[in-house]
């Protein structure tokens, strides 16, 4: 999901109309998924809260967070598939049910007929990039995607709660060690990547893909060459007691890489280019008005600097032993003095131990990279507004606020009437400065660290850090 210039005229205006949609698709008694999407929006009571954020300090990792959909199951709809007044009725399970939440605004246009029509932004339209797939649609308006996961319980409200955890719970779920598909000379990153998307059952079954629409395509692997020996057989060390995900997590980390699965239900094994280079979005709030993108700032929770996420040193251990050879450190220089930051804020160290980094090359490139993030003191702000669609994690956004003004006695500044120190010639009438601002932001460019989409109540809550 992206922001277009379509949905952007939805966001500013100071009434505008939302969609909320939501599917199911069942697993069938041979394991396999119905192909098409079952609609279950009337049956939806409360669609919850779409949760994304980034580990802040590395930046190397984007989540999802579980979400709980309430549904109305007066009619039974939703027991188990064991009553015959289920949906799940003549299917495999409830558990591993995929789940798909679509979200956006309301776009009515009037065509050249005079008649008015209701689009959608984002919208759904064909992919023109995927036309050589079957029944590929782009994803623009999907905000989540998971599968039922936990406990399905009844209660005397005729309502039922379901737990819809992430995509990558398929991979937190299933040992390393049972994948097949090694070579005995080892393997790289973006083979293991390759590795998951094709993996049978033995009978020729995929046991991944079919939670990624059934097609290569949903999976974006960029290529690596670190060739990583110890990836053998499935008995290595490195695999053994690790699910799936957290191997793809330290393989991410000793790329340099970054591995998530986006709410649309794409898997990326990618590098760590920024989303944009240039603003995606511009947030304004009070007594700052702008026509283009609108008043969208409603609340700013908390903002200042985050003195829990500042380090003076980094410590990555690539290799068992503990000797010096094994550590790449990058660090401050303390000095006894008011303006060095290990003095006065503590030198304190960020440890970073991960065995699968091939060379003091790569641990050095990683804990600069994590040095150069958590060294700094930075600002964070917490900031609540309606509902918008169509960012993500990592965006970089400006931010536009100024509190209300506390005037002083006089509108004129007496202090600079006829100063010959203003900056404005002798004479000139200047106005008195705002007073009483408890912060102000003007054009702050910030990154989304964490997006929080509140479906029922259409709206957000952003957190964001200094560039």
């Amino acid at each position: 999901m992206s922001m277009t210039e379509a949905l952007k005229a939805e966001i500013r205006k100071h009434k505008n109309r939302a969609f909320r949609r939501a599917f199911i698709k069942r697993m069938q008694t041979n394991g396999v998924f119905e192909s098409d999407w079952v609609e279950i929006t009337s049956d939806v009571k409360k669609f919850g809260k779409i949760s994304q954020s980034v580990d802040t300090d590395q930046y190397a990792r984007i989540a999802f967070k579980s979400n709980t959909v309430v549904l109305n199951n007066a009619e039974g709809r939703f027991t188990d598939e064991n009553d015959n007044r289920s949906l799940w009725f003549g299917y495999a399970s409830q558990q591993r049910t995929l789940v798909k939440i679509e979200a956006g605004l309301e776009t009515p246009t009037r065509g050249s007929d005079g008649i008015w029509r209701r689009g959608e932004a984002p919208g759904a339209f064909w992919d023109l990039s995927l036309w050589d797939s079957t029944d590929l649609y782009d994803q623009r308006s999907v905000v989540f995607t998971g599968i039922i996961s936990g406990d399905v319980m009844l209660s005397s409200q005729y309502e039922v709660p379901i737990t819809v955890m992430p995509l990558l719970e398929v991979f937190r779920t299933f040992p390393a060690s049972q994948l097949n598909g090694f070579t005995s000379s080892g393997i790289t990153a973006s083979q293991f990547c390759e590795i998951l998307r094709d993996q049978t059952d033995g009978a020729g079954s995929y046991v991944f893909r079919p939670f990624f629409n059934n097609t290569t395509a949903s999976w974006n692997i960029q290529t690596t060459t670190s060739v990583y020996a110890d990836f053998n057989t499935s008995t290595s060390k490195f695999l053994l007691n690790e699910n799936c995900w957290d191997v793809l997590q330290k393989l991410a980390e000793a790329e340099d890489f970054i591995a998530y699965i986006s709410g649309d239900g794409f898997f990326y094994f990618k590098d760590r280019v920024s989303n944009t280079t240039t603003a995606a979005f511009e947030f304004y709030g009070l007594g700052v008005p702008n026509r283009e993108f609108g008043h969208t700032i409603k609340k700013i929770s908390s903002f200042g600097r985050k003195y829990s996420k500042y380090y003076s040193r980094v410590s990555v251990q690539f290799k068992e032993d503990n000797t010096t050879t094994s550590y790449h450190i990058e660090e401050s220089t303390l000095t006894v003095s008011g303006t060095n930051l290990p003095w006065i804020y503590g030198h304190k160290t960020l440890e970073i131990t991960n065995f699968l980094i091939a060379t003091s090359t790569v641990a050095e490139t990683i804990a600069e990279r994590v040095f150069d993030n958590v060294s700094a003191l930075k600002r964070e702000i917490e900031f609540t507004t309606p509902f918008i669609p169509g960012l993500n994690v990592l965006d970089l956004v400006k931010l536009n606020y100024d509190p209300a003004k506390a005037l002083p006695e006089s509108l004129w500044d007496l202090n600079n009437w006829g100063d010959t120190g203003s900056a404005s010639e002798t004479g000139a009438l200047i106005w008195d400065a705002s007073r009483g601002d408890s912060f102000y932001l003007n054009s702050e460019e910030m990154n989304l660290i964490g997006i929080e989409m509140d479906l029922d109540k259409l709206e957000n809550k952003f957190t964001a850090r200094e560039t």
